[in-house]
Formats: structure tokens, C-alpha cells, sequence
């Protein structure tokens, strides 16, 4: 339907664009090359100046009417001629704006450049979503699907930078059915593709947390636009959902075209293979991947009934374990990227132990929400020999931070909690958290994420002995109180030290991505001597 539009559309008609990022950059490249839309048809719009020195704007240059930029850059939906637009998922679906002309237009006047791909190659596309974990899954299932030799599979969408108008190349292209498109998709541009009502044939939720409330309303809105993944399915489409999903979601009655995973049996199901993805949490990344690249191959295959999924999964174990050895995790989520091992001496009150200290550098800097840093926290003070040293950087999205604020808590009480540098915006907010969960009513000063970094990880020898100092003083605290059994346990075996980025927030107040911060925390960590 929205194909047979755009391929007729009238010639003294207009198509808007709105945000030029990376992805309607490469939906107009489509637009201009593939349907052959004539530039003089399109108008574009950002709230930045347009660099019309990008190759794929290089026919605009001569034709500046069509150019909407600075503060004003929606007056592009005044425009006569103007009748339908496709927005950039950075901008909030629901402005003022974008509702009135919804309301002149029609509501699907205003959505998302995903749709014609979705309109047309329906049947082979994956969706995956969830608060997080979604790169991790799609990833993963985008590697066994390469891996099978039965299809072929593209990873496309949100943080890939790739659009899946990469691979339609020829408006009439045939499909071909063992092709398939794992898309990422975030809650924005979920929402604009709900303004036409469609859903892929498959789709993922991995889970439903509170994020991005600096953009969306409301959390109901935010797991509303989610929502979109299996709301419109048809009958026999599916889409596998977690415990979080079925209690936060917004459109229940839709729940036929549903499976969903416990964590019970997530567990069941990735304990039967080893993997390089550690922690709780990636026990439902992994069993979602590996059930839906199952149902890929072999359509008639269940996924609501336990007893055939665990055969199907005897069946194919040995090919699923050698696609899982094979498996590079993608950068910034729990990575560890240097490490240095140092001697220390712990000497309190008639007690002297020498032990071995790993200090490992760990990015985990996609972790912009609240419960994806408990899982890096969780993850990594796992161990009785493990301690944490954490940076919390970057701009409050809206999240709920009693979660993390009382693992922090936990694991202070446990003594696995060396120190946390609380920067920006949301590091101000979650201590200040803290002190009122612990009933003082104290502003903590804001620190940039950059000076943090700065003052902290001067050398490998005041990180050495910083950390030195304070197990010795955990140690003699326990030697007050005769508490032995602590103190075996502590010094029993060497001691790991893990100094992980792991934010909690946007990145946007101190620089132009995450990926720019976490690039710039390990080129800071690779110059400690």
C-alpha cells in the first residue's frame, strides 16, 4: 500500500525528511537512486545546519527552497505540497507539531522511513527490542544465522548505523525467501512505525525497564511504542517476550501471537552451553537468540511448547555450541580492553598476607540505563575475590534509580564496592538518591566524567596503592572484631579489581555519542604508565 503511494507519487507533490542521521540519509540515498525520485520532490529538514557537501545531498545544492534548517526547521510541514514526511527516530514522535499536521494529513502522514521495507520484506525480518540487551541478541542471532548455511542474514537498524535499504537495491527485486534482516529497533522508531500499523513476521522483546524519559512522556509510552513489535502480527507470526514484557505492556490483547521465556527456562536453556557471554543477564539474550533462530529454520518448529524446544534444542546443540565459540561480543558491553597485574601486601594488626592484584579496565559503556549497570555491578563483584571500582557518567534519562541505588548498597555491604566516581547529571542525582534512601538530606556536587578520569587514573602505581590501602583497612576492621572466617575469605585467593565505565546515562552532556566516550575512557586507560 505505502509502496504503490510512493511509486505514484504526483510530480508537483512533496516528500519530507526530517533529521538527517545516518539512517535517512541512506533511506534517501533509496529514494533518489532506487525509486528515483527527482531531488526537486524532496524536502529536507534538521535542526543543524545541513552539510549539503555529503555526497548523498549533493543534488540538493541548487535547490535551497527545499532546505529546512536551525531553530525553525519544521516549518518544512507548512508547505503546500508537503503531504507526507518520515522523521529521524531522534526527534520525539509526538510533538505538538507532528500531531497537527497527523490531524490535517491523516495519523501515518508522519512516521518512519522503515516502512516500506517493512511492507515488503515482512516475512523475512526479525525485530528485536528490550530496554536492553537488544545488540547483544541481535547480534547473536544475526551470527547462528550466518552460521547455518540454510539462509542468509544482515544485521541493520538503530546502533549498526546500516539500513536495510543497503540490501534493496533494485525496486522490483525479487524476494528471496531464505534472506533474512535482523533489525534493531529502538523505542523511537517503533513508535513512528506504528502510524502504520505493521509488524515483522518474527520479533524479540528482550525485556521492558523504565528508560529514555528524557524523550518519552511517560513510561507507558515508552513501553507502548515497544509494544509495536507484536501488535500488529498477523496469525502465525510470533514474537518471544520475558517475564518484564507481559507485566509492563501496554497491549495485552494482543498476546496470542506471543511465547514467552521465564527466566526459569532461559536458564535451563543457556546452561546447557558454554559462552564467552557472562552474567544472569545474558541468559535470556542467549536463549531468545538461539530459540528464534531455530523457528527460522524450521518453521513448524514450536516455541510454546517446552517439551519440543528442548528437543529441538538436543537436535541442534553441537551446531548452536560451535556457532557460540565462534562468537566475538560486540565492543562497549562488559569489555574488558587492558589489564595489568601488580603484587600487593596486606599487613593489619599482626596479620601480613602477599597477593596478586589483576586490575582489569572493563567498557561497558552502552550501558546508558540504570538496570543494564546492576547487571555490569552484579556481574563483576560476582566472586568473593572480585571488587568493583565503577564511573557513573552522563546525562539523567528519566529512569527509575532505586534499583541500582540499593545494589550499590549490597554490594558496599559486602565489601566488594572499592569506589564510584558519581559524575554528570545522573551521577548527581543517584547519590543523591542514596543519601536519601539512607535518610540524610545532603546535595552532592556535580563532577564531569572527564575530570574524573583525569584525577583518578593518573598511574598503574596510585591505583596500586590506593586500592592497597583500603583492603588493609577493610582487613584490620574485621581483625576488631575477630571476624576470621571474612578475613579467609578475602585474602584466600589473589584479588581481582575491576574499573569499569559503565554510565547509567546519555552521553550528550560532555560528548557527541557513547561510542565517542567510550573511545575516548580507553585511549585515557591505554596512556596510564
Amino acid at each position: 500500500m505505502y509502496l504503490e503511494k510512493l511509486l505514484s507519487l504526483p510530480s508537483n507533490e512533496k516528500i519530507g525528511i526530517i533529521g538527517l542521521g545516518q539512517e535517512n540519509l541512506q533511506f534517501i540515498d533509496w529514494l533518489l537512486h532506487v525509486v528515483n525520485i527527482k531531488p526537486s520532490q524532496i524536502l529536507l529538514a534538521d535542526q543543524r545546519e545541513i552539510n549539503l557537501s555529503n555526497p548523498i545531498l549533493q543534488d540538493f545544492k541548487n535547490i535551497q527552497d527545499n532546505i529546512f534548517s536551525g531553530d525553525n526547521y519544521l516549518d518544512i510541514l507548512k508547505q503546500s505540497k508537503l503531504n507526507i514526511a518520515f522523521k529521524a527516530p531522534g526527534i520525539w514522535s509526538l510533538k505538538p507539531e507532528f500531531e497537527e499536521f497527523r490531524n490535517k494529513h491523516g495519523k501515518d502522514s508522519i512516521q518512519s522511513s522503515l516502512v516500506f521495507f517493512y511492507e515488503r520484506y515482512r516475512e523475512q525480518i526479525i525485530t528485536v527490542t528490550g530496554t536492553k540487551g537488544k545488540s547483544t541478541t541481535s547480534s547473536l542471532l544475526n551470527h547462528f544465522l550466518q552460521n547455518s548455511q540454510i539462509v542468509t542474514s544482515h544485521y541493520c537498524g538503530n546502533t549498526t548505523n546500516i539500513s536495510p535499504y543497503q540490501f534493496w537495491t533494485n525496486i522490483n527485486q525479487k524476494i528471496n525467501s531464505t534472506e533474512y534482516f535482523v533489525v534493531e529497533a529502538s523505542s523511537f522508531q517503533l513508535q513512528d512505525l506504528a502510524f502504520a500499523t505493521i509488524s515483522s513476521h518474527f520479533g524479540i522483546i528482550t525485556n521492558y525497564y523504565i528508560d529514555h524519559q528524557d524523550q518519552h512522556g511517560t513510561p507507558i509510552e515508552y513501553w507502548k511504542a515497544k509494544d509495536t513489535v507484536y501488535k500488529y502480527q498477523k496469525y502465525g507470526e510470533i514474537t518471544l517476550i520475558t517475564e518484564s514484557v507481559l507485566d509492563h505492556s501496554q497491549s495485552k490483547k494482543s498476546f496470542d501471537n506471543t511465547a514467552l521465556i521465564s527466566s526459569n527456562l532461559a536458564h535451563e536453556i543457556a546452561s546447557r552451553f558454554s559462552s564467552s557471554l557472562e552474567g544472569s543477564h545474558n541468559e535470556s539474550n542467549i536463549t531468545q537468540a538461539v530459540l528464534v533462530y531455530l523457528k527460522v529454520i524450521d518453521n513448524k518448529f514450536d516455541l510454546t511448547q517446552k517439551v519440543q524446544i528442548l528437543s529441538h534444542l538436543q537436535t541442534h546443540q553441537q551446531t548452536i555450541q560451535k556457532s557460540l565459540d565462534s562468537y566475538k561480543p560486540l565492543s562497549h558491553r562488559q569489555e574488558v580492553f587492558s589489564a595489568f597485574i601488580s603484587p600487593i601486601v596486606i599487613k593489619a594488626k599482626n596479620f601480613e598476607k602477599s597477593l596478586s592484584l589483576t586490575v582489569r579496565f572493563i567498557d561497558d559503556g552502552a550501558a546508558t540505563e540504570p538496570d543494564a549497570v546492576v547487571a555490569a555491578i552484579k556481574t563483576l563483584t560476582d566472586k568473593a575475590n572480585q571488587y568493583i571500582w565503577l564511573f557513573i557518567a552522563g546525562k539523567d534519562k528519566g529512569g527509575d534509580l532505586t534499583n541500582i541505588s540499593q545494589s550499590i548498597l549490597d554490594t558496599q555491604l559486602i565489601n566488594r564496592l572499592y569506589k564510584i566516581n558519581y559524575t554528570g547529571e545522573v551521577g548527581q542525582h543517584l547519590l543523591s538518591n542514596i543519601y536519601k534512601m539512607l535518610g540524610a538530606n545532603l546535595t552532592p556536587m556535580r563532577e564531569t566524567f572527564k575530570q574524573a578520569v583525569t584525577d583518578n587514573l593518573t598511574s598503574k602505581t596510585t591505583i596500586v596503592s590506593g586500592f592497597e590501602h583500603w583492603i588493609t583497612d577493610q582487613i584490620a576492621q574485621l581483625k576488631e572484631i575477630n571476624d576470621l572466617t571474612m578475613i579467609e575469605s578475602i585474602t584466600s585467593q589473589d584479588i581481582e579489581l575491576n574499573i569499569v565505565l559503565s554510565p547509567c546515562g546519555s552521553s550528550f552532556d560532555e560528548f557527541d555519542s557513547y561510542k565517542e566516550r567510550c573511545l575516548w575512557f580507553q585511549k585515557q586507560v591505554q596512556s596510564i604508565k
